[in-house]
């Protein structure tokens, strides 16, 4: 139990401090595995050759367009790989 309101505050400042402290730390750790995600697809697609770089941003650029064209939303001509990946609404 604390005895004054100095140690009361300094004892939830020091709690509030390592909730913080975590959650920056989590942050930090979510962010560095995108860009290793990121660039571990910028890699494989430059080996298999792809004139487009591979990205997170691409592959859900490309599951969106898969989705829109499945409900028959997609426009022809709007997708750069429309030629190689064939989209075929059921």
């Amino acid at each position: 139990m604390d005895n004054s309101a100095f140690e009361a505050v300094y004892s939830g400042a020091r709690q509030a401090g390592k909730s913080v402290g975590a959650l920056v730390l989590m942050v930090i750790a979510f962010i560095s595995l995108y860009y290793f995600f990121d660039a571990t697809l910028a890699w494989l697609g430059s080996r298999v050759g792809l004139d487009t770089s591979l990205s997170v941003s691409w592959l859900c650029l490309l599951q969106r367009k898969v989705v829109s064209s499945k409900q028959g939303r997609i426009k022809e001509g709007t997708f750069p790989l429309q030629n190689k990946i064939q989209f075929t609404p059921s």
